[in-house]
């Protein structure tokens, strides 16, 4: 790990502006690129089953964070925030038949 790889972890997420002076513009961006990759959060749907197997629609798209999770409700009326995708899906669950779908990882590779 180079010294500005530290450097980046050391500040919590955040790249530290003394990072660029230690390192060369590609340097850097891979540093950014890792952490990105490091610090995604994972894709989810919640999807709402009508009847018995008969309809089902995606009814919130989520985030999951390593210590939260926050669904966009597919009509855009509403932001939730939970402690996981599973205690949202939890709360969902109340109103009807929701399923919890992973969606899968993007294809690696460096962002743009």
């Amino acid at each position: 790990m180079t010294s500005a790889k530290k450097d980046l972890r050391a500040v919590g997420e955040t790249v530290a502006a003394e990072a660029a002076f230690h390192c060369t513009a590609e340097e850097f961006k891979a540093l950014l690129e890792d952490l990105v990759e490091d610090t995604a959060p994972r894709l989810f749907a919640l999807v709402e089953e009508e009847g018995d197997r008969a309809d089902g629609w995606v009814l919130g798209w989520g985030m999951a964070f390593e210590d939260r999770a926050t669904v966009l409700r597919a009509d855009g009326r509403a932001v939730h925030h939970h402690r996981s995708a599973e205690s949202a899906h939890r709360f969902f669950s109340r109103f009807g038949k929701v399923h919890l779908m992973w969606c899968p990882p993007a294809p690696a590779g460096p962002c743009a």
